[in-house]
C-alpha cells in the first residue's frame, strides 16, 4: 500500500493488489490509442481521464465503458483492471477509486449533453512532471496517482512484451 496527500485533501492509499480491492464507488480509466493517451477535458477542473461515479446496479467495468464513451466517444477494448485507491479524509470525506487501462477500439463523436466539453489525444503521454506543472490539468492527475500508474503501465507492459 502506497501513501500520500490527495489532491483535495486527505490522504491516497493506492494498491495494485487485486486482493486489497474494495467495492469501488467510481472509476478512472488510461485509454490508448495509437500511442496516445485519450484525456478529456472538465470546465470545472481542467484535462483529466475519463471516469466518474459508478450508478446503482452498475458493474465497475460497465461505468468504465459508460463514463469513457459519456466523455469521449470511445468504444474500449481490452480492458484490464490496473490499481485502487481510496482517498480518506478529503473531499469528499471518503471515496474509492478503482483504475483501469484500456486500448481504444474506436474514436467516434463526443456525445453531447454530459458534464465534459472536449476530448484529445496526447501524444506521446505526457510526463508526470508536465502534468504537475501545467494547471490547465485538473488536480485529479497532478497527484501522485498518475504517476504512480504510469510507472505501473510501463512495468506491465515491459513484463508481457519479454514473455
Amino acid at each position: 500500500m502506497i501513501e500520500f496527500p490527495g489532491a483535495f485533501g486527505g490522504t491516497v492509499m493506492m494498491t495494485f493488489d487485486e486482493a486489497d480491492q474494495k467495492t469501488p464507488d467510481s472509476v478512472m480509466i488510461f485509454a490508448t490509442l495509437e500511442q496516445g493517451l485519450l484525456m478529456t477535458f472538465n470546465p470545472a477542473r481542467g484535462w483529466e481521464l475519463p471516469g466518474g461515479k459508478i450508478e446503482a446496479g452498475e458493474t465497475p467495468l460497465r461505468a468504465v465503458i459508460r463514463e469513457t464513451f459519456e466523455e469521449t466517444g470511445a468504444v474500449l477494448q481490452d480492458i484490464m483492471w490496473i490499481a485502487q485507491y481510496e482517498v480518506v479524509g478529503g473531499k469528499p470525506d471518503y471515496l474509492c477509486k478503482w483504475v483501469f487501462y484500456a486500448s481504444v477500439k474506436h474514436l467516434g463523436p463526443r456525445p453531447a449533453g454530459f458534464e465534459t466539453t472536449d476530448c484529445k489525444l496526447i501524444s506521446p503521454w505526457p510526463k508526470p512532471e508536465q502534468i504537475e506543472e501545467d494547471l490547465s490539468f485538473s488536480p485529479l492527475v497532478r497527484d501522485q496517482v498518475y504517476a504512480l500508474i504510469l510507472n505501473r503501465i510501463a512495468s506491465n507492459t515491459k513484463t508481457r512484451s519479454s514473455c
